[in-house]
């Protein structure tokens, strides 16, 4: 700070320089440039979160449906597929359905997530005795996403001593 003179002629330090305010605006600029990043990243790691809180259930509910049902190669028991592409295979079905961020079914132009289904797996390969072993793979994706944000497989037995 300069001094200043007053009326009676003494000298009066008030006031701050121009350079002072210079450098506390670029002290506060920097801060301000260091907070936003901050939220931003924070912002990002709260989608992620949120998508994979999403995979988790749309998989999980998928899964506990499948098992719940009486036939395991019947995908009209999981109605999150609704409206979905399903590919019949020699050993079960391939399933691909569109979600909303609501988890219900939508068409693909509306969708925000896919969910595939595969209940081909054979859970033990071809060995023998096990034809009334199934299995079934989950993945939940983000729509343009290049990989799988969640993936659940799960194995059920239908044959005899099996709880139903």
């Amino acid at each position: 700070m300069t001094p200043r003179r007053t009326a009676s002629g003494a000298r009066s330090r008030k006031g701050f320089t121009l350079a002072e305010l210079a450098m506390s605006i670029a002290i506060l600029a920097a801060a301000g440039v260091f907070l936003v990043q901050l939220f931003l990243s924070a912002d990002r790691l709260a989608t992620k979160a949120s998508d994979l809180d999403r995979a988790v259930s749309a998989c999980t509910s998928a899964v506990e449906t499948w098992k719940a049902a009486s036939d395991p190669l019947d995908p009209d028991g999981l109605p999150m597929l609704d409206g979905a592409r399903i590919v019949p295979g020699a050993n079960g079905y391939f399933a691909i359905g569109y979600l909303d961020a609501l988890l219900s079914p939508v068409d693909k132009a509306s969708a925000a997530y896919r969910l595939e289904v595969d209940t081909g797996v054979r859970p033990l390969g071809e060995a023998p005795g096990v034809d009334d072993a199934y299995a079934i793979r989950v993945s939940f994706w983000r729509m343009g996403g290049s990989t799988a944000l969640y993936e659940l497989t799960s194995v059920r037995y239908d044959g005899p001593g099996a709880a139903r």
